[in-house]
This record gives structure tokens, sequence and C-alpha cells, in this order.
């Protein structure tokens, strides 16, 4: 109990880290997304020119630790490219990249789903191509991407603890601080834990209740 009282001393510097890792996600899975639409249309592409450096990518962020990633971007990105970076945005940087590379496999593997026969009786009945993507493939992509794209939004909102590394004052990095300041380690920690179960586990309801919704609404059964 007496942690308790010791506890609301420290609200503002959680309340600090939860923004920050709050931030971080958004700006990674923005940056995933967008990014990783294009990488995986690049890869569907039949000119070289696009398929290959896209294939490169995707292989590279998925063969190699988040942690060696985040290191690169902040300490050897800055040089290659002559760019002031700060931690904070090497961190977002190296989380959209990673995102980038596995989100794209899932847009890939949704929109592969969707035959080319549903494509092409789009078209017979007058729809242009981006009126078959937006109401014929995007529908059914959607619907195969979503369980595991939730999944990996929640891999990402765990994963901005790596960014610790850098000393951004995320959620981790903050517990840390608490942690050396009160030498309460363990429940400092619980604290931490809980505050990811409640940003967390509201996400995986979520996929699940969309996973269960667009299975029957979008998805054409073939």
């Amino acid at each position: 109990m007496e942690f308790v009282g010791e506890l609301i001393d420290y609200i503002p510097a959680f309340w600090r880290g939860l923004r920050y890792t709050l931030g971080l996600a958004a700006i990674a899975l923005t940056l995933g997304v967008v990014l990783g639409l294009l990488i995986a249309l690049a890869r569907m592409s039949r000119y070289r020119f696009f398929r290959i450096p896209a294939t490169v990518f995707v292989e590279f962020f998925r063969t190699t630790p988040l942690v060696v990633q985040i290191v690169w971007i902040f300490f050897v990105l800055p040089v290659i490219l002559d760019i002031s970076l700060s931690s904070f945005h090497a961190g977002a940087i190296a989380l959209g990249m990673n995102q980038a590379a596995y989100k794209s496999e899932l847009f890939r593997a949704g929109l592969e789903e969707v035959t080319g026969s549903q494509r092409r009786a789009a078209r017979v009945l007058g729809l242009s191509r981006l009126d078959a993507f937006r109401f014929v493939v995007a529908p059914q992509a959607i619907a195969v991407i979503l369980p595991a794209f939730m999944a990996h939004t929640m891999l990402l909102v765990k994963g901005t603890a790596y960014v610790s590394i850098l000393r951004v004052p995320e959620l981790t990095h903050t517990a840390t601080l608490i942690s050396l300041d009160s030498f309460r380690f363990l429940e400092v920690y619980v604290v931490v834990g809980v505050i990811y179960f409640l940003m967390i586990y509201p996400l995986g309801g979520l996929g699940r209740w969309l996973e269960k919704r667009g299975s029957g609404r979008w998805r054409v059964q073939q």
C-alpha cells in the first residue's frame, strides 16, 4: 500500500511514457500500411525493376532482428543520407519499415486471394479498374488480411519497447527510470505490464470482431 501513495507521484511520468509509446505506434503503423501496400504492389508487378528491390527490402527486414534495424537506422542512415535524425524518429522509422515488410506480405496474400475471374466479371459489368479494386478486390482482400493485420499491430505496440535502447522515454524506458528512482522494480513493471495489457488486449478483441463481421459480409464464398 505504501507504493500506491508513491505511485501517484509517478503518474505524470507514466502518462508521458504512454504518449511516447502511442506516438511511436501511430507513426509506425501509418508508415507500415502505406509503404507496405506500395511494396506489395511492387512485388506483384511484372516488371523486375519494381519487383526485385521490393523483394530485397522485405527479405532484409524479415530476416534481421528489430533491435539491429533500430540501431542501424539511428546510427548509419543519417551518415548515408547526411541528415539529422532524433532517436524518436529513428525508432518510429525502424518500426514502420519493419511493419511494412510484414504487412506487404499480408496485402499481397489478400490481393492474390481474389481470383482473376472476379476481376474480369467486374470489368464485364462495366466497372473501371479503380472501381473494381474498391468494390470487388479490396473488400475481399481486407477480409483475408484482417486477422493477421491485427496480430501484427499488437506486435507493433509491444515492439515499441525496443526503442528504449535509444533512450526514448516510452513506457519501458520510463519504467526503468522510475524503478531506479523508487527501487520498486517489481511493482513498477507490474504497473507497466497492466498498461500494455490494457492497450493491446482490446486490439485482439477488435480483430476478432472484425474477422467475424468481415468473413460473412465482405468475403465471397467460392
